[in-house]
């Protein structure tokens, strides 16, 4: 990395200087540590991922307890981590399908929108909550392919810039959210 910050102070000084020469030298330098860095960025990353989206998914599960009826029982932080846990678990499987075939895929990922919406609502497992996502979808299909569309759309606009992923996320979190009220309480 330090070797990294070299070359791109060198960079800067071939370029300042309009010097070619040492610009292609540096240019060389420069891909050639690039290609020993990504790799390891990559790693990172993979690695980084779940463990990010756990926090991230265990956060959102802990705003939405705050903002629901203070009656309610109360979550326990290991049922809300188990919900968190369930959620990555159930976006690894709504992907799948999209490898294989798009729109099986699209209809995979409509149908188990809501799983850990019900599961915080219901304070249900895993397989109860599948059925019930399943259950309640059906008849809402294209709306809710409508909004996954439009929240997809959102984010990969955002994703360019990765600090504008914050508002996305609590927009197309927000917006799953009221989607799922809406349907839940008012069943077809």
């Amino acid at each position: 990395m330090t070797e990294l910050k070299i070359t791109t102070r060198d960079l800067i000084t071939a370029v300042a200087e309009k010097n070619i020469a040492e610009l292609e030298s540096v240019r060389q330098k420069i891909l050639i540590q690039i290609s020993i860095l990504l790799p390891q960025i990559i790693k990172f990353a993979i690695g980084a991922f779940p463990f990010i989206a756990f926090l991230t998914i265990l956060l959102l599960m802990y705003a939405n307890r705050a903002t629901t009826n203070k009656n309610d029982s109360e979550k326990s932080f290991l049922f809300l981590s188990y919900i968190a846990f369930v959620h990555i678990i159930i976006a690894i499987i709504k992907i799948i399908p999209f490898l294989f075939f798009i729109l099986p895929g699209i209809y995979v990922y409509v149908k188990l929108l809501f799983v850990s919406l019900i599961m915080l609502e219901k304070r249900c497992n895993a397989p109860t909550a599948v059925k019930l996502s399943w259950k309640i979808t059906s008849g809402h299909f294209w709306k809710l392919f409508l909004l996954v569309f439009i929240n997809s759309g959102i984010q990969l606009i955002v994703l360019p810039t990765i600090i504008g992923e914050i508002p996305a996320t609590g927009f197309v979190n927000t917006a799953r959210a009221a989607a799922f009220r809406i349907i839940w309480e008012n069943p077809a």
